[in-house]
């Protein structure tokens, strides 16, 4: 069971790095849509890939300062924290590029 679980995870983790991907894609090259939905989509896929990692590395939640500390150690909540700073900014084009090639060697690696 556990296994199962833990498979199903990291087919959501593919799935929002695909996503993250495809988004900004999207947005570098706006064939379809508007461009700065693309953008912000981009930033939300890389924020619940963030989150989703943060939940494989951290399962259960607490409220004390050793968790914090935890927590900030882990690169996943630096970039969930990035994530969400540039999601209420306007459209930066520059702030995608981490986000895309981290969603882009993630995604290499679990595909090949």
């Amino acid at each position: 069971l556990l296994d199962s679980l833990l498979q199903e995870i990291d087919v959501l983790l593919w799935a929002t790095r695909v996503a993250t991907i495809l988004f900004t894609a999207g947005y570098i090259l706006p064939l379809m849509g508007n461009p700065y939905n693309s953008y912000y989509k981009a930033l939300m896929a890389s924020a619940a890939t963030s989150a989703l990692r943060l939940h494989q590395r951290l399962p259960q939640v607490q409220f004390n300062r050793q968790f914090l500390g935890l927590f900030l150690a882990e690169d996943a909540a630096h970039y969930l924290i990035f994530a969400m700073l540039f999601l209420y900014a306007a459209p930066i084009t520059l702030v995608l590029i981490p986000v895309f090639l981290f969603a882009l060697l993630h995604f290499a690696s679990y595909t090949l």
